[in-house]
């Protein structure tokens, strides 16, 4: 604890002295900027899957419209990866119990 002032280190004993959950709860309070339970989560997956569905639907847009001047079949399996990709996170793992 080379960093505290005297007052730090009372409190930092202070909390030892709590329970585990009253320490956590302590710190949860101090901490003002910790995200509360599961909404940072929320929107950063919600953000990746739309990131994902979004190149995905770029490519098949990018197919579609190169697919009559020359060969679209991998702007598809970019697609097909990412969509299958993306599906296969919610799948239920084949080790889970």
């Amino acid at each position: 604890m080379p960093n505290l002032t005297p007052e730090g280190v009372s409190a930092l004993d202070m909390i030892k002295g709590l329970p585990v959950e009253q320490q956590k709860q302590v710190i949860q309070d101090a901490n003002t900027n910790l995200p509360k339970g599961d909404r940072a989560r929320t929107v950063l997956w919600m953000t990746l899957l739309i990131g994902l569905f979004v190149i995905a639907g770029l490519c098949v847009w990018g197919g579609v419209t190169t697919a009559a001047e020359k060969d679209a079949a991998p702007l598809y399996l970019i697609a097909t990866a990412v969509v299958s990709g993306t599906l296969g996170l919610f799948a239920k793992s084949p080790t889970s119990q």
